[in-house]
């Protein structure tokens, strides 16, 4: 926090710190949930190795996955551990807290087509090609949570973000430009050229070899020096 500050112009509430580490071991995690005393703020570090080296897929992968998904947009893991079982009612409150401030908006805990999270997404055509649905296991449970594509770079660290999280990433950016909640389609104008522009493009892809550890929430004051 100390280093952001340091930087002349930077605001630490709205800031992502990205700490690259000196290892070469496959993880990484992101703390966020910093408050300024009376409510929450963006404020986020997201921590990735250099994962075998600085130009390998997996560690891009890692990267893009804890700083620009949990970091950034605050997005929840897509992937589950069988050993988990059934989510908890604290952890789906706990969820729900995010998805108040308008974080976690990748995951639900409904099957209900018309009141699931992305559910705008699954009577839009526009977006069949996806295989946008409702699928069982996220937030690292098995069962009771819900993630909206059976591959993305919230599950296995591959496939790029899908529509619902690519929102998110989208509303956050524009709430911040221009201080005013963009539409569903000022979202779908924005994205489908790009979407049209880049569903041909391949690159090596490597499914996460390990799932990652869930981001923390830490429920602590920002440490300011101003």
């Amino acid at each position: 926090m100390e280093y952001v500050e340091s930087i002349e112009g930077v605001d630490l509430e709205k800031a992502l710190a990205v700490v690259i580490l000196n290892s070469s071991a496959y993880a990484g995690t992101t703390y966020f949930g910093y408050s300024d005393g009376s409510k929450a703020v963006e404020f986020a570090i997201a921590y990735c190795p250099v994962i075998d080296n600085l130009e390998s897929e997996s560690f891009r992968q890692v990267l893009v996955h804890e700083a620009v998904g949990h970091g950034f947009t605050k997005l929840q893991d897509e992937y589950s551990y069988e050993e988990n079982g059934s989510i908890p009612a604290s952890e789906i409150k706990s969820v729900k807290e995010l998805q108040a401030l308008g974080w976690a908006l990748n995951v639900d805990f409904t099957t209900d087509e018309n009141e699931v999270l992305w559910s705008d997404f699954l009577k839009d055509s526009r977006y069949t090609s996806e295989g946008i649905g409702i699928y069982e296991g996220a937030c690292t449970y098995i069962s009771g949570a819900y993630r909206p594509t059976y591959e993305s770079m919230m599950n296995s660290n591959i496939n790029g973000f899908n529509a619902p999280s690519r929102k998110a990433m989208y509303d956050m950016v524009m709430k911040r430009a221009t201080e005013q909640e963009p539409t569903y389609e000022d979202f779908v104008t924005f994205d489908l050229p790009i979407q049209a522009q880049t569903r041909y493009t391949t690159r090596t892809t490597s499914a996460m070899t390990k799932p990652l550890p869930r981001p923390h929430f830490v429920h602590k004051k920002l440490i300011s020096n101003k």
